[in-house]
């Protein structure tokens, strides 16, 4: 309904209506719902990315979102990726002590465990350590 009410009153386009669009994906990823959440999520970065361009935070959480998924979907190649485009967008506009930089870590960190690279899911996880 908020998404509907947004669509309407700020356009298709409007970075309101991608934060719409990841909240409704977020449920669709609880309810397992993965290919609706993906369909979403790819959506509202494609809004952010429009709107702000490529260095934005909005995008780094939208990077984030997708690399969480593709996570859930044991794509850990892409979950990758996208964790990197993530982090070096927050350490970028955020310091490399921010406490949104050690969230970003710690899912990275997730992806390397799972790929079974455990000294580089150790390292990366002592970082985001340091920086809680």
């Amino acid at each position: 309904h908020a998404l509907k009410i947004r669509e309407t009153a700020y356009g298709l386009s409007h970075p309101a209506v991608a934060t719409s669009l990841a909240n409704l994906a977020s449920m669709f990823v609880e309810r397992n719902r993965l290919d609706s959440a993906e369909e979403l999520y790819l959506k509202a970065l494609a809004i952010d990315m429009e709107n702000f361009g490529p260095n934005h935070l909005d995008v780094a959480t939208d990077l984030n979102n997708l690399g969480s998924l593709m996570k859930k979907r044991e794509k850990y190649a892409e979950a990758k990726k996208l964790f990197e485009n993530a982090l070096n967008i927050r350490k970028n506009a955020l310091g490399t002590n921010h406490p949104d930089v050690a969230m970003v870590l710690n899912n990275l960190a997730g992806v390397h465990s799972e790929l079974d690279e455990h000294k580089e899911a150790e390292r990366l996880y002592r970082q985001a350590v340091e920086i809680y």
